[in-house]
């Protein structure tokens, strides 16, 4: 009986202590009314300091207040976190600034745009918009890497390298060359394996884009050079920059003498309407020289 008495006087002082610091209870007044039937989902909107309201706003939508402080949908965030993963289509995708197209489908049609061959090698078809030429004419051509080099392909089928590679030219003895030859950017002829004897190596007639690099790989005492062909004349550009007056059509520029490493270049330069000639230079000349000389 005495421990019943002494746990209902304990309650009775702790109760209105622990009321003064941390169950202070305040009894609410006044009332809350609701305006119209509020819903589930809806959210809540005080119209004044008693009222409160249920407003729906469009689901998955950005939630903004418009000029009354009350929710809406962000009319100019509606579209702005969308994004669509419909393939591209140059009619439907145009216009549109407020969806924005997923990586997968910007990955298809980049991917589109560069098939793979069944080799693995890589091509690009030339198209205009996104209708690509079915059947291309005579006149089309595509481009494809194969490997590392880059080569045009023909409707028939048919490659050829953008650049071809072309093999150091022999000229060890009289050749001709081709304006085939020199319209490459890698045209090189070599003097590698001359004899004791003078050598022209023939140039042909001097038009657009033809140029050579000439190199001495086989020292001699006899001249090494080049003839032009009749009607084309031969231009010297000095070391010092200046050119000389341009020599008789048909005839040569050669080194003399020349020493291994030596080497001279020629390219064609226009000199009328529809004229072209030739300008040679040494790029390395040492103790041989590099002069115009009378055909040979």
């Amino acid at each position: 009986m005495k421990k019943i008495f002494l746990i209902l006087f304990i309650l009775l002082i702790a109760v209105p202590v622990y009321g003064r610091g941390g169950w202070d209870s305040t009894t609410a007044t006044g009332t809350v009314t609701t305006s119209g039937t509020p819903t589930i989902h809806q959210w809540p909107n005080w119209t004044d300091a008693t009222t409160i309201k249920g407003v729906s706003v469009t689901a998955s939508k950005v939630v903004c207040t418009d000029s009354d402080g009350e929710p809406v949908a962000c009319t100019n965030l509606t579209d702005a976190l969308e994004v669509s993963n419909t393939a591209y289509d140059a009619t439907t995708w145009d216009s549109v600034t407020t969806i924005a197209p997923s990586k997968n489908a910007i990955r298809d049609y980049l991917e589109s745009l560069f098939p793979s061959g069944s080799d693995g090698n890589w091509g690009v078809d030339f198209k205009q918009n996104t209708s690509a030429i079915a059947t291309p004419a005579a006149s089309h051509m595509t481009l494809a890497f194969i490997g590392t080099d880059l080569y045009t392909k023909t409707p028939a089928a048919a490659t050829t390298k953008v650049i071809q590679e072309q093999a150091i030219i022999d000229g060890s003895a009289h050749v001709h060359l081709t304006a085939a030859q020199m319209s490459n950017p890698m045209c090189h002829v070599s003097n590698y394996g001359q004899a004791a004897a003078d050598i022209n190596i023939g140039l042909p007639t001097a038009a657009s884009n033809l140029s050579c690099l000439f190199s001495v790989s086989t020292a001699q005492s006899n001249h090494w050079g080049v003839l032009a062909a009749a009607n084309d004349g031969i231009y010297i550009l000095a070391a010092d920059g200046t050119v000389s007056a341009k020599g008789d059509d048909a005839a040569a520029a050669v080194m003399t003498a020349a020493q291994l490493g030596q080497s001279f270049a020629c390219f064609s330069i226009q000199t009328g309407a529809s004229a072209w000639d030739w300008l040679c230079k040494a790029i390395s000349i040492g103790t041989s020289t590099f002069a115009a000389h009378a055909a040979f």
